[in-house]
């Protein structure tokens, strides 16, 4: 993976990197080798395919850590499920947090087994990842816009289209500036 500025992604296609997201004016995301954006939409569009929501009907979409689950998580989401056909949970899948992946994956399965309308997936390398926003890990706020920029446009690019989603639905996360850049900037 190569990060650049916008303007200069052109001088890294003609090197044979391919383009994954380009968030103006901060940065360009583009990658080399056979693991790729485009596998990773397929993959998501085979979701959408077995959660039998047809292309029709339109679906809502959480990216959560849960480190732990908590009920203020169990509310964003039940607030979620209550206005759309079928919602994806994408779980952030870095284990850099208290609880591990697993852990969390399990805490978020188990937690909304009871909602039919919800499926939990995988967050996979282009959803809040040390790839796409690494700045959420490391707390560097000079930094955080431009990650959260680049975030937000893979999602918009790659995980929406996708999952048919048409509306992405936000927690509040008081102890973290980070976060609040990352909501501030998924808002604009």
């Amino acid at each position: 993976y190569l990060f650049t500025k916008a303007e200069k992604a052109q001088l890294f296609t003609g090197l044979g990197f391919r383009l994954v997201a380009k968030a103006r004016p901060y940065a360009a995301l583009l990658e080399w080798g056979s693991e790729s954006v485009a596998g990773y939409m397929r993959m998501l569009s085979e979701i959408r395919r077995k959660t039998a929501v047809s292309s029709g009907e339109n679906s809502g979409a959480l990216v959560m850590n849960c480190n732990p689950f908590t009920l203020g998580h169990r509310y964003l989401i039940e607030y979620a499920a209550s206005r759309k056909k079928h919602v994806y949970i994408l779980a952030v899948e870095e284990d850099l947090s208290l609880f591990s992946f697993e852990d969390r994956f399990t805490m978020l399965q188990e937690g909304t087994a009871d909602l039919k309308n919800v499926t939990v997936i995988p967050g996979g390398r282009y959803a809040v990842s040390t790839l796409t926003f690494p700045s959420y890990f490391t707390q560097e706020e000079n930094l955080s816009k431009a990650h959260a920029a680049m975030d937000c446009e893979l999602f918009a690019m790659c995980i929406a289209p996708p999952l048919v989603v048409d509306e992405r639905f936000l927690g509040t996360e008081p102890l973290s500036e980070v976060t609040a850049v990352y909501n501030e900037t998924l808002k604009a």
